[in-house]
């Protein structure tokens, strides 16, 4: 029979065994636990009989990240039994962007000789808490200060909701978790806490919160939260502040307690805290800055200044008689910044010129320096260019839409009446005519009636004294007729310069009476290089030169013994037909050079046109300079046919008679018989 002592031994017994077999399941538990883990990261494959190779992940097969951290591969190690270290082998697939919660594969092939293991190591991307602090639990696994206590109930177990250390941000608002007290029996005795400290968010700084409760033995259980509130400044500059067609560099500098990171508008992470990022296009452009506390901080910039649209335009040429203009109209989504003609910068799109060169071409430009050449629409005449040979001027223009009717002449800026005033009347685009000294204005007609803007062209002084020089040989022993055609002229292309001339000065004034004596001495002297004879008691009342000058015609003056052989003009006979060429109809016997009353002569009572009188000698007033007056005279036998200077210090024995006098005692020739000069 067994006795109650031999019951209580086999139960011992039993007992010890069921220990051992915990103990050892324990511990074989532990030992498979590790080693499945390692095994799990650790891959052995057979190459052949005689090698082996053990492919290690190193780190976890499974690893989680929380948004906004970076993420760096641990790496893996390839071993071979007979060439050792074979990492070199394996190839990655795949990445991770720590910007986007999601899960990511990171695949790693090893192409080793005949055979391609792979593993995988798997990237959970989380999103931070709302905190944004990885490191803040839900409840504090540090239970400080529980209360011992002989009494179950009066023991109280104080925990913080949320980490024991948050970080925030300035000027965002601190959000108090608070805490909770369970007492032993299980019973949530929160509502008694009390909670002591203050944050302010809008200060750098550390803060301390501090959670108490007190149980019925007086006895106070505490626990503190500790508040950092951390800055992040950030300032971005633009390299261009006004409007470009380029690109621009956007400077961002971060000023941050415990600085990590930057990502881009881009997406990209950079570590440092100055970078500087380029920008093609308009827009808002976003950078988020990290401390190493997950706490972020956005900084934006508008950039509204690149402008790489070229503006559009239309152009068209305006002219009148007074002026010449190009009015411009333009559209660009920022501003016109400025028009460019002919090398030179408008703000205005009305642009005032003397000049058109065609074609009209204009480059507008944006604020942005985008540019646009635009042809300006014309359908005035132009006068493309002037030209000038001494006294003769060559005036060339083109016509827009019809053909060119005829060109006005003008000593100021008036355009002249075209029945009275200077006016030819021809279709040729290209004229050359004779003009005295100053300025002289130039306009084109076409045959619609419209009008070209002046232009100017200025004749010196000094193309007036020409003829003064010794090196022009009078015409002696040969007709102008012959010698003209012997030097391939001919005495009607003369003549009719000299009839253009006259046209252009103005019939019927004593401009013309000036331009004519002017156009007969110059033109010979300049082209031909010689000048007419003087022949006492020469006179001429036809319009034009006359063929017979030069020829040798003998005839004896007595009055002052001297014997004159080469047909020409007397003074008397070259300030007559100076005026019968202006359009004055002085018969044959009339001298008005010598008629009419007379003035002494000073500096201001001469005019062009005037006659110049002294005893027994009359010339013509061609010009003005500082010095005095030019006059053109049949100047006598010696000198022939000149243009010279009589300073106005010479005024003894000198008068002045008035052209004007000629004006009002002749009467004028019917203007449509008058010769062209075409």
């Amino acid at each position: 029979m067994k006795t109650k002592n031999d019951y209580q031994k086999f139960n011992i017994f039993i007992n010890i065994w069921i220990a051992i077999f915990v103990i050892l399941f324990i511990i074989f538990s532990i030992y498979f636990a590790i080693n499945g883990k390692k095994n799990q990261n650790t891959l052995q494959t057979e190459v052949n009989s005689e090698e082996t190779v053990r492919f290690k992940l190193n780190g976890e097969k499974e690893m989680i990240i929380y948004v906004g951290n970076e993420f760096k591969d641990p790496g893996f190690k390839v071993e071979s039994n007979i060439n050792g270290d074979i990492s070199s082998y394996v190839e990655i697939e795949g990445d991770v962007n720590t910007e986007i919660p999601d899960t990511y594969k990171i695949i790693y092939t090893l192409n080793y000789k005949s055979i391609n293991p792979k593993q995988t190591r798997t990237i959970i991307v989380k999103e931070k808490n709302e905190n944004n602090n990885v490191n803040d639990n839900s409840i504090n696994e540090n239970i400080e200060n529980a209360l011992p206590s002989s009494k179950e109930n009066e023991e109280v177990a104080l925990y913080l909701n949320g980490g024991s250390s948050i970080a925030i941000l300035k000027g965002s608002e601190y959000q108090e978790k608070g805490a909770k007290a369970i007492n032993k029996k299980g019973k949530d005795v929160s509502k008694n806490i009390k909670i002591t400290g203050e944050v302010n968010s809008n200060v750098v700084g550390t803060y301390k919160i501090t959670y108490s409760i007190t149980d019925s033995k007086k006895r106070t259980v505490k626990l503190t939260r500790t508040i950092t509130v951390l800055d992040i400044n950030a300032t971005i500059t633009s390299s261009k502040k006004s409007y470009t067609n380029e690109n621009i560099s956007l400077n961002i500098a971060v000023n941050a307690d415990k600085f990590s990171h930057i990502i881009l508008p881009n997406g990209q992470k950079i570590t440092t805290n100055n970078y500087t990022y380029e920008v093609s296009e308009n827009g808002k452009y976003a950078f988020d800055i990290y401390n190493t506390e997950n706490l972020g901080k956005r900084y934006t910039y508008v950039v509204k200044n690149i402008d790489k649209t070229n503006p559009i335009g239309s152009c068209e040429v305006i002219q009148n008689t007074k002026e010449v203009y190009l009015t411009v109209n333009a559209n660009d989504n920022i501003g016109i910044k400025k028009y460019v003609y002919n090398n030179k910068n408008y703000t205005t799109n009305k642009i005032s010129t003397s000049e058109i060169i065609t074609p009209t071409i204009i480059t507008i430009y944006d604020q942005a320096n985008n540019q646009t050449q635009i042809t300006c629409k014309n359908e005035n005449p132009i006068i493309s260019n002037i030209t000038k040979d001494g006294v003769i001027i060559t005036v060339e223009s083109k016509k827009a839409v019809a053909d060119i009717a005829g060109y006005y002449f003008s000593y100021d800026n008036k355009l002249p009446d075209k029945n009275t005033g200077g006016y030819l009347a021809t279709n040729l685009e290209k004229v050359d005519l004779v003009r005295l000294a100053g300025t002289t204005y130039v306009w084109v007609e076409d045959k619609d009636g419209k009008i070209s803007a002046p232009r100017t062209i200025t004749i010196d002084n000094s193309a007036l004294l020409l003829t003064r020089a010794s090196k022009y040989k009078k015409l002696e022993n040969i007709s102008l007729e012959k010698y003209l055609k012997n030097k391939g002229w001919s005495l009607t292309e003369l003549n009719n310069l000299i009839i253009r001339s006259v046209r252009g000065a103005g019939l019927y004034s004593q401009e013309a009476a000036a331009t004519a004596a002017v156009a007969l001495q110059t033109v010979l002297a300049q082209k031909y290089n010689i000048k007419l004879p003087y022949w006492w008691g020469g006179k001429s009342w036809e319009i034009g030169a006359n063929k017979s000058w030069g020829i040798y015609k003998t005839k004896y003056a007595e009055k002052y013994d001297n014997t004159y052989y080469y047909y020409g003009l007397d003074c008397s006979g070259f300030t007559t037909w100076a005026y019968v060429n202006a359009g004055y109809n002085i018969k044959r016997g009339q001298y008005p050079g010598f008629w009419g009353s007379s003035t002494k002569l000073t500096k201001d009572n001469g005019k062009i046109g005037d006659f110049l009188v002294e005893e027994g000698h009359t010339t013509i007033i061609v010009g003005k300079t500082d010095k005095g007056y030019i006059k053109a005279e049949a100047a006598g036998k010696g000198p022939g046919m000149v243009l010279t200077l009589h300073p106005y210090t010479k005024t003894s024995g000198y008068y002045i008679t008035k052209g004007s006098m000629i004006s009002n005692k002749y009467p004028k020739m019917n203007k449509s018989s008058y010769p062209s000069g075409f």
